[in-house]
């Protein structure tokens, strides 16, 4: 019931962004969630309490994004790295649920003078051994084809770029220092972009062709964790996406397959009792063609040819992991499963809200306006999400949570 896609195992030690950046001191990442940090290389961690109201863990005033709970007593989350910290887009961090001083997640792999990454999403698996992670690897932040002068048809159509063309899908085991496994690690090439060779024109060799699908209109506009990993309760089989469809990924093979009736589906989320898989399903809107010549002093340098979607909606999907059966439980995004798979927790209209998986209309959760990315921990009793922040970054918080919305 699946539709079979290739997806290539790599083999490798060690891989590095192309996007350049510098890792500074790995003591100053020590500072990344504390407030009271009275230097960029001193943190003063804050006194752990029992959470009974809404608490803010994080204030650096980074992007914090992507929260996943490690066990009941911690969380891991993804950090926009700044000066004096790491020059990425993506550090992998960890903090105490009751607050404190944050570090890093990945030591052995996010550390002074080392390689630059843009890691997202951190996933732990069941049994707390392994962890999957996604590298952002070929990122495209500028214009795919820079000239002087550029001519549309039709004219005035909005430039574009499909930002990313692949992505890398990584097991670690945790108590290796978190470096990933040798060759577990998947290469997943993202549709969007395609260089089309032409014959017989010394300035024009070819020309890109672009499809700018939903998803990448939002990594770009809103960077959520669109691919994130996914385990089956077994440990064996990890879920994730390719921004067109939730795929699966055995352990034990060296290729993922697609999941029927998944098109569309981002963010995939698995139950605890392993039943489903829950997603956002991105649909398509209206679409809008352009072919764009850009031209040197000697002549067209390069072409567009181009079709850009909008995001028409965003709703809740479940899946069954064999594609035998699909259901939508109506608008929203970014699900979270409760421990005992009877309920998700998701986002709509800028706040979170639950839902029960059988049925019933959809509650707002209090005190979670502006807050998206939630993360039930595993005995239920709190949900983790990032607030947006005036400025559009995010912070991490905490909130006593009942299945029941309150």
């Amino acid at each position: 019931m699946m539709r079979r896609r290739s997806v290539p195992l790599m083999r490798r030690g060690s891989v590095s962004m192309l996007r350049p950046g510098a890792w500074m001191a790995l003591g100053a990442l020590w500072a990344f969630g504390c407030r009271e940090a009275t230097s960029p290389f001193v943190s003063v961690d804050r006194p752990s309490t029992e959470v009974t109201g809404p608490r803010q863990l994080t204030f650096s005033g980074l992007d914090e994004r992507a929260p996943v709970w490690l066990g009941l007593d911690s969380l891991a989350y993804v950090a926009e790295g700044v000066a004096p910290f790491a020059q990425s887009p993506g550090v992998l961090m960890k903090i105490a649920a009751t607050g404190g001083a944050a570090e890093p997640l990945l030591p052995a792999l996010q550390f002074a003078g080392g390689a630059s990454h843009w890691l997202a999403s951190p996933a732990p698996s069941p049994d707390g051994v392994r962890a999957a992670y996604v590298e952002m690897w070929a990122v495209a932040d500028e214009d795919l084809c820079p000239a002087a002068v550029v001519v549309c048809d039709p004219s005035g159509a909005p430039r574009i770029a499909a930002r990313l063309a692949e992505i890398r899908l990584h097991l670690m085991d945790r108590e290796g220092g978190g470096s990933p496994a040798p060759g577990r690690s998947l290469v997943v090439s993202l549709e969007g972009r395609e260089f089309v060779p032409l014959q017989g024109d010394p300035f024009l060799p070819g020309y890109f062709r672009i499809r700018y699908y939903p998803f990448q209109r939002l990594f770009h506009e809103e960077n959520p964790p669109l691919f994130r990993p996914s385990w089956d309760p077994g440990g064996t089989r990890v879920a994730f996406s390719d921004g067109l469809q939730v795929l699966l990924w055995d352990l034990a093979s060296s290729h993922a397959e697609a999941v029927s009736g998944t098109d569309g589906g981002v963010t995939p989320a698995w139950s605890p009792n392993g039943e489903w898989i829950a997603f956002t399903r991105l649909v398509r809107g209206d679409s809008a063609a352009a072919s764009c010549t850009h031209s040197g002093f000697l002549g067209p340098v390069c072409r567009q040819d181009r079709v850009d979607y909008e995001v028409a909606d965003r709703r809740i999907a479940l899946a069954r992991p064999d594609g035998s059966e699909t259901r939508e439980l109506g608008r929203g995004e970014e699900p979270a499963w409760t421990p005992d798979s009877s309920g998700l927790v998701f986002r709509r209209d800028g706040r979170l809200w639950t839902v029960p998986v059988e049925g019933a209309a959809a509650t707002p959760i209090p005190d979670t306006e502006r807050g998206r990315e939630p993360a039930v921990s595993p005995d239920g009793s709190r949900l983790a999400y990032v607030r947006l922040l005036t400025g559009g970054k995010h912070d991490l918080w905490v909130v006593p949570f009942e299945e029941g919305g309150s």
